[in-house]
């Protein structure tokens, strides 16, 4: 096995490394990736059957880059046959690689993980929840009993909706700070980005949280707090992403529909690219996507451009069956 090299702390090799290693991996990481990380790095551990992430860890950079690739592979096909989703297995191996990577630039190691990711088909459906589907979640909001808590979904949204298509850990992420009013705007986080951005909103947006506001009280602190019994805004008490979840959920339950934060980021795109023609680059400033090539799947999916061939190609042949009605 390979000796770990330590921090030049003259402190002795050991687990209290391997904790400063983590703690320096997780500086600049949104609080959303976080979380699922830490559930990741504690759900290898548990399939390692060790005590906790660090000791995982540990045991992982003290083998050789043979034997710590074919543990990794291992628990990578363990997670396939047990039909877990690409998604999530490829996001703790990545996880797995990024800690890795940072070992070896603290000189703990001297290799990389190289087990590759599977296959995963993502964007499959693009669309989100149709047009009518929207507005009927929208009336939903807005005739909640208790005011609070209906201003509060209404913005919410918007927020996640048409209103600007934000991820729901960008949502979450938002201080009261973040508001700029009079220049109708949020600062926002975005995914894989350190420094906030500003983003413009439309007058409609601005004035719904506004009224939200209004309701909350000017307190510093998070932007979307969690309801109390009776519609009662806890102050201080930051609506998680686990939440706003929830809010959704309970929303679709009562049309008799699965609604997710992120179909609602889907259904936005999707209807910014109607709105623009297929503007993807125009899209992308919209929903903050790194890569053009995802709006790309989002506009081949708008338009179904598969199924439009597949109507012309078969006219090729369509004459032979004419007389089989």
């Amino acid at each position: 096995m390979t000796e770990l090299v330590p921090f030049r702390t003259g402190l002795t090799l050991g687990q209290y490394d391997v904790v400063r290693l983590i703690e320096r991996w997780r500086e600049g990481r949104s609080p959303q990736t976080l979380r699922a990380y830490t559930s990741d790095l504690q759900h290898f551990a548990k399939w390692m059957m060790m005590p906790s992430a660090g000791s995982a860890i540990d045991g992982l950079l003290r083998m050789g880059q043979g034997e710590a690739n074919e543990l990794v592979r291992a628990y990578r096909s363990a997670m396939v046959d047990k039909g877990v989703a690409p998604a999530t297995i490829n996001r703790r191996l990545s996880a797995l690689r990024s800690l890795v990577a940072l070992a070896k630039e603290f000189g703990y190691v001297a290799f990389d993980l190289s087990t590759k990711n599977v296959r995963s088909e993502a964007y499959r459906d693009t669309r989100g929840p149709e047009r009518d589907v929207m507005a009927a979640l929208l009336d939903y909001a807005k005739a909640q009993p208790h005011p609070a808590k209906a201003t509060r979904d209404v913005a919410l949204f918007l927020l996640l909706g048409y209103g600007r298509a934000l991820r729901r850990g960008e949502v979450v992420g938002l201080d009261l700070e973040h508001f700029d009013a009079r220049g109708s705007r949020l600062s926002v986080l975005r995914k894989g980005r350190r420094e906030h951005q500003w983003l413009s909103l439309d007058l409609l947006v601005t004035r719904k949280l506004q009224a939200w506001i209004a309701l909350r009280g000017r307190e510093p602190g998070p932007l979307f707090l969690q309801m109390g019994k009776g519609g009662r805004v806890l102050a201080g008490r930051r609506l998680a992403g686990d939440g706003v979840h929830k809010v959704l959920q309970a929303m679709g339950a009562k049309l008799g529909t699965v609604i997710r934060p992120h179909g609602l980021r889907h259904a936005a795109i999707t209807a910014a690219l109607d709105e623009t023609n297929g503007n993807v680059r125009a899209a992308r400033e919209f929903s903050g996507h790194a890569s053009i090539e995802v709006l790309l799947r989002y506009d081949d999916n708008r338009r179904d451009m598969g199924g439009e061939v597949a109507s012309r190609v078969i006219r090729r042949v369509a004459e032979l069956f004419n007389d089989e009605g």
